[in-house]
């Protein structure tokens, strides 16, 4: 148990061939440098392929573990994995993975340099603005600008906001609320910018939702006002989120593994995840993730033949026996037994 891990105690007494820890049948995939942006490409243009979103989309970013040497990690201060390699996900509000970017660092051509948040989030979207969608993101992305900007190409945008970004309202960022107090300005574009008075200050975005105060019921039962933003941003900003916890409960990467091969089982095991939720929609059904996983796994990998497994249906015995004197009837390794 020290050196191999399940998913639950009782999967080591289960005598499915999957779990013997002693089976001799593997299949090995191999993960390069090079082709990473293959698979992360075929990965884009085939969920493309076969989902069409509904109206709101969710934009973040994830982290996948890794403190060892590459060119590619990332140091996020914030985040409880600080060290990683940095993917920015679009994602529907139900965990379904859209599309993926691998973020290089400065030397990423396509996202890098200034302006890099609005770099993800046009690249992210490439295919689907001008089509009416409702994207949420967080306050490392949003901007007065970015806003305009999908705005102009038939897209909404809702979300958290940075008080020194540029273009914010002054009158909204220095006003001093008192608790429950709300402020909001809007541009000519129709980008509404409000501060909500909370515990602390809350400052949103949104091209779509208004700045309204409604009754809120909060998981105490308590009936509190909250921005109208406010409570369309909680309910839809959590698909990546979900994700990353549905993912860790089933990790395959190993801490001293090569940053391109974790990098390349985690899509594997995204492409998983995105099947496990297209077949419960499609069948109607609400299958459990891990029996799902041992059904694809039995199906790619099928049992082993029948050879595999002379030796346990011979019932050998193999007894402890002294190792051969020489020629003056000592031993000649000592005392040691010979099985």
């Amino acid at each position: 148990m020290g050196n191999v891990k399940t998913n639950r105690y009782s999967d080591y007494w289960r005598k499915s061939y999957l779990y013997n820890l002693f089976a001799r049948h593997f299949i090995c995939l191999r993960f390069g440098v090079n082709n990473l942006e293959s698979l992360i490409d075929y990965f884009n243009k085939k969920m493309l392929e076969i989902v069409t979103p509904g109206g709101k989309l969710t934009i973040d970013e994830s982290m996948i573990l890794h403190r060892g040497r590459s060119g590619n990690r990332q140091y996020l201060k914030g985040k409880r994995h600080k060290y990683g390699i940095k993917l920015y996900i679009l994602a529907t509000p139900g965990v379904l993975t859209l599309q993926l970017h691998m973020y290089k660092g400065k030397r990423d051509n396509e996202v890098g340099g200034q302006g890099h948040t609005n770099k993800v989030v046009a690249k992210l979207l490439k295919h689907y603005l001008n089509t009416g969608r409702h994207v949420y993101m967080d306050n490392f992305y949003n901007s007065v600008d970015l806003a305009d900007f999908l705005l102009r190409n038939k897209t909404h945008v809702t979300g958290t906001l940075r008080i020194k970004r540029k273009r914010n309202p002054s009158i909204v960022c220095t006003s001093k609320l008192r608790r429950g107090g709300s402020i909001f300005r809007f541009n000519r574009a129709g980008s509404c910018v409000c501060k909500w008075k909370d515990q602390r200050d809350v400052l949103m975005i949104s091209t779509k939702h208004s700045p309204e105060l409604k009754v809120f019921i909060n998981k105490r039962g308590q009936q509190i006002l909250k921005p109208n933003m406010v409570i369309e941003y909680n309910k839809f900003m959590n698909g990546v989120d979900r994700h990353d916890q549905m993912m860790s409960n089933y990790t395959c990467e190993h801490k001293t593994m090569r940053w391109y091969k974790k990098v390349g089982i985690h899509i594997s095991q995204t492409m998983l995840l995105n099947a496990y939720f297209l077949f419960n929609m499609k069948m109607g059904k609400t299958m459990d993730y891990l029996e799902f996983r041992e059904v694809v796994i039995t199906k790619l990998l099928p049992p082993p033949p029948e050879g595999h497994r002379v030796d346990r249906q011979a019932n050998r015995i193999h007894l402890p026996a002294h190792l051969p004197k020489d020629h003056k009837a000592h031993f000649t390794k000592g005392n040691i037994l010979l099985f």
